[in-house]
């Protein structure tokens, strides 16, 4: 029978002999809760923007969505993921594109090739550059050559490569450079507007920035000078504004030349659903069309919205580390107009309504915010808006046909027009004042043509 001093030693022994196991046990749980906080803390971010965002700030670089995809850049190699931040291409190379036309270019190994949302190689050929498509045409130099040309997404040539530089095609052209000035040429290769500026931009609203005599001014395609040339630098025409920049700071400007947004800020990009990301007091933020604040200047950096999400940047450990925000704006119409009437399923209605005979199959009422796009043949789209401020916004892109707009209020039989638009160009913005006790907003857009191609989105302000 062991005495009771005998069990004290036993017990000594077998402390002693569990004590390395208890020590590195203690050392595991606090290493992991160690790496809980770090975790927590790279996720943690400012509180004016918490309730935006959708994906955790955790990538080294991020690009825009397109079709629910965006280039992420994670681990020094770029892939892609979609709207939750879920991995749907492999992180594997040096650059990737945001997706455009269904197709992106990526670098690898110092040259780039094309992929599908797939990740499929179009082909096994190999460029020394490379850009997104565009209207179904992405420019391309070869490997060891430096001329750039056009080709198709079957990656057949086009436009043959003869430029020095190239932008990519817009509203039918594109900038190209040749013999030290840029000009204009159409999808058959062919000068629109003669090769005569010092610098040249994408057309955009129906209005190109161009450079003449170290100054940036506008052009409308038949090349007059709308805007004339007096700023240092210059942006696209989104949503009826536009960047520009004078004594070393950007101010927005309207359609007209007319100051829109004062000059302010250290850098900006073009607006993008109803957002402007600019730069002031070395941090970025974005304003609204008034130039409002609507998320203050606290991000590192931070993208335009598409499909409704940006990225952003924010430091943490001395690096910046990349997520994306939700639209503030959309954000709060959703949230506004579910309170105020739920939204209504789509109608078929094989008649035409009595007393607007304009109106005939494929009626939809949907809410303020909700963009409608695709092929159709004869396009008509009616929206129920019952708008809580006074600011109706229209903004339609079309690729290739013209088509009419028109906007009404009222119901059937007493409704009034108050916006017409026929034989539009390419793309546009509109923002009409509308009184607060409307009911009703009516929106049409047709097209004749089978094979019209367009996209809209009616908001209110």
């Amino acid at each position: 029978m062991p005495t009771q001093k005998d069990l004290i030693g036993i017990l000594e022994s077998l402390v002693l002999n569990l004590m390395p196991f208890f020590m590195k046990l203690l050392s595991i749980i606090f290493t992991l809760l160690s790496y809980s906080v770090c975790v927590y803390s790279q996720i943690k971010i400012p509180s004016q923007i918490e309730p935006f965002v959708i994906i955790d700030p955790t990538y080294e670089n991020a690009g825009n969505y397109n079709k629910n995809m965006a280039p992420a850049f994670l681990n020094s190699k770029w892939g892609y993921i979609d709207s939750t931040g879920k991995k749907t291409i492999e992180y594997q190379y040096d650059y990737a594109s945001p997706f455009s036309g269904g197709f992106a270019f990526v670098l690898n190994k110092n040259t780039y090739k094309f992929i599908d949302e797939r990740g499929a190689l179009l082909s096994k050929k190999e460029y020394s550059r490379a850009s997104s498509f565009s209207e179904g045409l992405a420019s391309f130099s070869k490997v060891g050559e430096k001329k750039f040309g056009f080709l198709d997404t079957k990656e057949e040539v086009k436009i043959n490569a003869i430029f020095d530089r190239v932008k990519s095609f817009s509203q039918g052209l594109a900038p190209v450079k040749k013999d030290n000035k840029w000009g204009y040429i159409e999808k058959n290769g062919s000068f629109k507007i003669d090769a005569a500026f010092e610098e040249a931009g994408i057309f955009t609203e129906n209005l190109a920035p161009v450079k003449i005599l170290g100054k940036w001014g506008f052009i409308d395609n038949n090349a007059k000078v709308v805007i004339p040339a007096t700023y240092k630098s210059a942006l696209n025409f989104r949503e009826g504004l536009c960047g520009v920049l004078q004594d070393d700071q950007y101010g927005y400007i309207d359609l007209n030349g007319k100051l829109a947004i004062s000059y302010q800020f250290e850098d900006a990009l073009s607006f993008s659903e109803g957002l402007a990301p600019v730069k002031k007091s070395g941090k970025w933020g974005y304003i609204d069309h008034s130039g409002k604040w609507i998320i203050e200047p606290i991000l590192e950096n931070a993208g335009i919205f598409s499909e409704g999400r940006a990225f952003f940047a924010i430091i943490h450990n001395d690096k910046a580390v990349y997520g994306f925000l939700s639209n503030p704006l959309k954000k709060k119409k959703q949230s506004a107009s579910a309170k105020e009437e739920p939204k209504k399923p789509a109608i078929n209605n094989k008649k035409q309504e009595p007393g607007n005979k304009e109106i005939s199959e494929g009626v939809d009422f949907v809410s303020c915010g909700e963009a409608q796009s695709g092929w159709q043949g004869k396009i008509t789209r009616i929206h129920k808006l019952t708008p809580s401020k006074t600011n109706l916004v229209i903004k339609w892109e079309n690729i290739n046909h013209p088509y009419s707009i028109k906007i009404l209020s009222g119901k059937w039989k007493k409704t009034k027009k108050i916006f017409e638009l026929s034989k539009t160009e390419f793309s546009g913005y509109k923002k009409i004042k509308i009184s607060p006790s409307e009911g009703f907003l009516t929106v049409l857009i047709s097209a004749k043509k089978p094979d019209t191609q367009w996209k809209y989105t009616i908001d209110c302000e």
